[in-house]
C-alpha cells in the first residue's frame, strides 16, 4: 500500500523472529455500475504463504512486489503483472470481480516497470511513462476522468489521464500521485483531507498539479497524506495530519504543502498509514507522526510525534512503510521490521515491536512489501507474503 515513491527503478528506498517455514528460499476496461459485495471475516495466518505461481523462468522470475488492503501484485522481469487477494472492485485487473487465492494475470500489461497497491485499487507505470490504474474508482484514483461517482470502477488497466512523463509514483488510500520528469508533482483520487494538493477538499478525477513544491527527487505517499523531498534536501508535506504526519509541529490537515520542521537534508522518503520517514544523507533515518504501534521505531509508545526524530536505524538498502508497520532490508539476508504486529505481518508472536526486529530465516531478498496488514518478499524469482490472510491476500492454504 503506502510506499515511497522514487526517480528511477534503482530503489534504494518504500520486518522479529518470524516463523517463516523457515523461508529455505529456494527461492517462484470493463466499468460496471452496482453495489459492491461486502467483505468477509478476516482470516489472520502466522508465516508467510507464497501465492499459487508457476516455476519461474528467466522471464517471468518476480522482481518487485506491491502490498495494498487485503490484495497484493508482483511484477515479473518481462514486465508482466500478477495480482492475489481481494478483487471486490476490480483491483486484480484480470478483468473479473472474483477474489483470487492464486496469482492471475493483468490483462493487457506487458511492460510494466514500477507497482503500486492502494487501498483497493492499483497502479502500474509502464516503460514509456505512461501510468494505468484498475479497480475501485468512486473517487478518482483511477485518474482517468471517469471516476469520483459513486458505482465507478474498471476491472482492466485503464491510462491515467494526460501522464506520459511518470519517473516514480505512489498510492494511497484511494488516491495516487507521480513525479513527473522535471521534479513536479501531480496527485488524483480522494482529497478530503488534501492530500491531492490542490484545489480544495474533495475527489479529482484527473490529475492535478501540486504547487508549492519544486525539483522533488523523492516522493512518499501515505495513508492520506504526502510527503516530497527537494532537491535541496527540504522535505514538504500535505493532507491529513492529525496524527502529526505532515511534521509542521501542529496537528491541522493541510492542502498546501508545508515544510517539515527541523528535517533539510533528506535524501528519500518514505509515508505509511498515519507516519512518515526520511532517510538523511548521513544515513540516519529520521520519522515523525503516530506511533502508538511502535512503527516510528523508537522504544515506548508515541501518540503522536509532530516533528522528526532520529531513530537509530542506519544502513538500510530500502525500506517500506504499511499501515501500522515499517519494514527495512539491510541486505538480502538481513531485514528488520517494527510497529504493529497484531495480525502477524512481522512475526508469529502477535506483539507490537517498538523498535526493529530481525526477521530470521530470510535470504536472497530483492525487494519488500508492506501493506495494511500484511507484509511480502521477493526472493529467488518467487513472493512471500505473512500476515493478515483476510480475502486471499497472502495467497493460497493461509494458516490461522
Amino acid at each position: 500500500m503506502p510506499r515511497r515513491a522514487e526517480p528511477n527503478s534503482n530503489r534504494t528506498l518504500q520486518f522479529g523472529t518470524v516463523s517463516i517455514v523457515a523461508l529455505s528460499l529456494a527461492l517462484g476496461c470493463d466499468w460496471n455500475t452496482g453495489p459492491a459485495r461486502q467483505p468477509t471475516a478476516p482470516a489472520p495466518a502466522t508465516g508467510p504463504q507464497q501465492p499459487a505461481q508457476p516455476r519461474p523462468s528467466s522471464a517471468n522470475e518476480f522482481v518487485e512486489v506491491t502490498a495494498g488492503n487485503q490484495h497484493s501484485c508482483a511484477r515479473q522481469k518481462s514486465g508482466a503483472v500478477m495480482c492475489w487477494g481481494r478483487n471486490t472492485y476490480g483491483q486484480l485487473g484480470n478483468g473479473s470481480r472474483d477474489d483470487s487465492t492464486a496469482m492471475v494475470a493483468v490483462t493487457g500489461l506487458a511492460d510494466a516497470v514500477e507497482l503500486v497497491a492502494g487501498g483497493d485499487f492499483s497502479c502500474a507505470r509502464r516503460r514509456s511513462g505512461a501510468v494505468v490504474c484498475w479497480g475501485n474508482n468512486q473517487d478518482g484514483q483511477l485518474g482517468d476522468g471517469r471516476g469520483a461517482k459513486v458505482g465507478a470502477w474498471s476491472t482492466r488497466p485503464t491510462a491515467v489521464a494526460g501522464l506520459s512523463d511518470a519517473i516514480a509514483f505512489g498510492a494511497g488510500e484511494a488516491f495516487a500521485c507521480a513525479l513527473r520528469r522535471g521534479g513536479k508533482v501531480v496527485c488524483w483520487g480522494a482529497g478530503a483531507s488534501g492530500q491531492v494538493g490542490a484545489g480544495g477538499e474533495r475527489a479529482f478525477a484527473l490529475p492535478q498539479p501540486v504547487t508549492g513544491v519544486a525539483k522533488v527527487v523523492s516522493l512518499g505517499v501515505g495513508g492520506q497524506h504526502v510527503c516530497a523531498v527537494e532537491q535541496s534536501g527540504r522535505v514538504m508535506c500535505w493532507g491529513r495530519n492529525t496524527e502529526g504526519q505532515l511534521g509542521d509541529g501542529g496537528i491541522a490537515s493541510r492542502v498546501n504543502a508545508r515544510a517539515v520542521q527541523g528535517l533539510a537534508d533528506a535524501k528519500s522518503i518514505i509515508a505509511g498509514g498515519r507516519h512518515t520517514c526520511a532517510l538523511r544523507r548521513q544515513g540516519e533515518l529520521a520519522c515523525w507522526g503516530e506511533g502508538r504501534q511502535g512503527q516510528l521505531g523508537v522504544a515506548g509508545e508515541v501518540e503522536r510525534e509532530r516533528t522528526p526524530i532520529v531513530t537509530g536505524v542506519t544502513g538500510m538498502k530500502d525500506i517500506v512503510a504499511g499501515g501500522e508497520h515499517t519494514c527495512a532490508l539491510f541486505s538480502a539476508s538481513d531485514m528488520r521490521c517494527w510497529g504493529d504486529n497484531s495480525d502477524g505481518q512481522i512475526d508469529a508472536g502477535r506483539r507490537p515491536k517498538p523498535t526493529p526486529a530481525k526477521v530470521d530465516g530470510v535470504r536472497g531478498v530483492v525487494d519488500i512489501a508492506a501493506g495494511e496488514r500484511h507484509t511480502c518478499v521477493v526472493s529467488g524469482g518467487k513472493v512471500y507474503c505473512w500476515g493478515l490472510a483476510d480475502r486471499g491476500a497472502l495467497g493460497p492454504n493461509p494458516r490461522s
